[in-house]
């Protein structure tokens, strides 16, 4: 619903409670996505190192070569799911503040 009332007054305004939301937007979270992110981006990194060394120096038997090449796909496909949708609900939380506005 659109009003005729200021930002500041629309900022004023929540859908949720001040326990939440100041949990949203404490500095613990903003760590928590920094670390989080960091992490991803390391086994990204380290995925890729590990699939170099696994091969450039096969040591390891058809099975084994097998197995470790698929447990390394699953980490970056799993890291790249979770990069996603912790993407798009960021932006879709972004969407709907932008577009919605709560009157109380």
């Amino acid at each position: 619903m659109y009003t005729n009332q200021t930002d500041e007054e629309l900022d004023a305004m929540r859908c949720t409670s001040e326990g939440i939301f100041n949990a949203q937007n404490s500095n613990y979270l903003k760590f928590n996505c920094v670390l989080v992110y960091s992490l991803v981006f390391i086994t990204f990194g380290f995925s890729y190192k590990a699939a170099k060394i696994l091969k450039d120096h096969n040591v390891y038997s058809q099975g084994s070569h097998i197995l470790l090449t698929s447990i390394l796909l699953n980490a970056v496909v799993n890291q790249a799911v979770f990069l996603e949708i912790k993407e798009s609900y960021g932006k879709k939380k972004k969407r709907l503040k932008q577009n919605f506005r709560f009157v109380n």
